[in-house]
This record gives C-alpha cells, structure tokens and sequence, in this order.
C-alpha cells in the first residue's frame, strides 16, 4: 500500500491523480511535525503501507517571498527539512520506502540570471550552493537544501529516493503553475531555466515508487533542455494567452521588488532517463501543456 502525503497541494494533487489513472491503491494522512510516532507507526502497520510519498511542505503564499515572513520561518523549517527527516527515521525502523518530493531550487546559476546559457548544469551530486552556507538564499530554498542533508544523514543502508522537481507547469490552470504565473504577471524577469512538466513528474515519483530502490538515491526531474522566460511568453502569445509583458532590465532591478532573492538555474535529467524514464524536451512538453491550457482556458 502508498501512503500519500500532502495529498490537496499542486503536486499532491497530481500524484494522485497520476495513481489513480493507474488504478492503484493509496492511502492520505495529514502528517504535521512533530508526528505522533507511536499512531503513524500504527497506521502505517495496520494498513501495510510499503512506501510513502511526501508531497507535503512549505511554499508560501502567494509566493517563497512569504516565507520570510517571521511568523512563517518555523512553519516552514518544520515542514521542508524537520518533517521529511522524522518520517524516515519511522521508515528505517520497518523497511519502508521514502520517496520525497524536493526541489531544484537548492541551486542557482548567475548566467541564468541574465538570461545566458548556464555555465554548470547541475547534477544529483552537486552540492548546493543556494542554502544556509550560501548566504544568499531564500529560506525556503534553503529548508528544501537542509530536508536533503538531513534525509542523507539518516538514509545509509536505507530506502530513500529523493525527486527534485523545477518550476512546475501543466495544462491545468492553477496559480501555483508557472504558465498562469506568467499569464498573470504584468512584469517578470528574463532567466535561464530548467522546468518540470506536472504530470510527467507525478508519473516518474509513481513508476520508480512501484520498486524498491535500496540505499539513498537523488534523481532531477526536469525535461530535457533549458528554456528562457522570453521563449515561454511568446508561446503564450502566440496562442493569445498571454499579453504584451513588461521585463526588468535586470537581475539587481527583480531583487529590489522581492523580499527574497530567486533560484535560476538548469539541472541534468540523465539519470532518470536512464532508468527507463521518459521526460519530453522542454519546448515540445510546453508546446503540449499550452494547448492543453488554452482547451481549459476556455471551459
């Protein structure tokens, strides 16, 4: 049995959609930190979940600039890297699979910031540079970077596999995807990106979730490429839905609008794709979700 974490968030919602689609049996529970050990260990026997799926954290709303709100930095400590850690350490002790959703965001590129090609495109084993030890980052890209390091601290000889997701996009219109999020914006900021298609995410989480992977293992899901924000509006131009847009002339004239600065930057899906995986190139997986948006754009 799945247990599915975080179940009514953008992701969450996805993930069950896509395991519904496949006619398979999940489980929801609403798992706030600290846990109740001793009654999620007995749910978790009772109903003979094998592995979990944690879509649950912390964003912020409207946007991460939220979480730099005081009020909200525990919430979301909690949420991205204290949570993520007590659910394995439950897992460890009875031979459950964690899978976790984390993020991209642990890495930024200043390349990318101005729009250029990347000079790195990161891989699983790069270490992040847009955390704690950077200085720089947001907070909440800086709990999603500590949830890894505290995951890979208690992972050895374990079953954990983490899934880091970027910039999210598909054909339903939500805020939390990034084509209503550029639809919306009156102003937005020229970067170099990787993304990741929704559905294509939610459908590797789902098929590597059906094995057991032993040890700890980090996989970047994003299609294939790298794309410019520019590139993006102007395929939402050309199907009308998106109007003429105002650009900051720079990465220092975003930053002085936002309360926290903004990952950019590209990661490397090989090795998910290796495993059997397939991820569409970025601009033919934008092309789709656009069409697939404007049809819903117009119910």
């Amino acid at each position: 049995m799945i247990l599915l974490l975080g179940s009514h968030g953008y992701v969450g919602c996805a993930m069950a959609h896509d395991l519904r689609s496949k006619d398979i049996e999940y489980l929801t529970y609403q798992a706030r930190y600290p846990l109740n050990e001793q009654d999620f260990t007995r749910f978790l026997l009772i109903n003979k979940v094998s592995c979990i799926i944690n879509c649950a954290g912390f964003v912020g709303l409207p946007n991460v600039d939220s979480c730099e709100d005081e009020s909200n930095k525990i919430p979301c400590m909690l949420a991205n890297a204290m949570l993520p850690a007590q659910i394995l350490g439950i897992c460890n002790k009875h031979n459950i699979t964690f899978n976790h959703v984390s993020s991209g965001c642990i890495y930024t590129d200043a390349a990318c910031d101005r729009a250029l090609n990347p000079t790195v495109v990161f891989q699983e084993n790069h270490a992040p540079n847009f955390d704690f030890n950077s200085n720089k980052a947001s907070w909440y890209s800086a709990t999603k970077a500590l949830g890894e390091a505290l995951l890979n601290n208690k992972a050895t000889e374990m079953y954990c596999n983490i899934f880091r997701l970027r910039i999210p996009f598909d054909g339903i219109i939500n805020d939390r995807n990034y084509l209503t999020k550029l639809c919306k914006y009156s102003v937005l900021l020229n970067a170099t990106n990787s993304l990741s298609n929704l559905k294509e995410f939610a459908n590797t989480v789902v098929e590597i979730s059906q094995h057991v992977n032993y040890g700890y293992n980090t996989y970047n899901v994003t299609q294939p490429g790298y794309i410019k924000t520019t590139e993006v509006v102007d395929m939402l131009q050309k199907v009308n839905l998106a109007k003429d847009k105002q650009w900051f002339k720079s990465i220092e004239d975003f930053n002085a609008t936002v309360k926290a600065p903004r990952s950019n930057c590209t990661l490397d899906s090989t090795k998910i794709m290796r495993l059997g995986i397939h991820l569409t190139p970025v601009q033919d997986s934008l092309m789709q979700a656009i069409d697939e948006y404007k049809f819903n754009s117009q119910l």
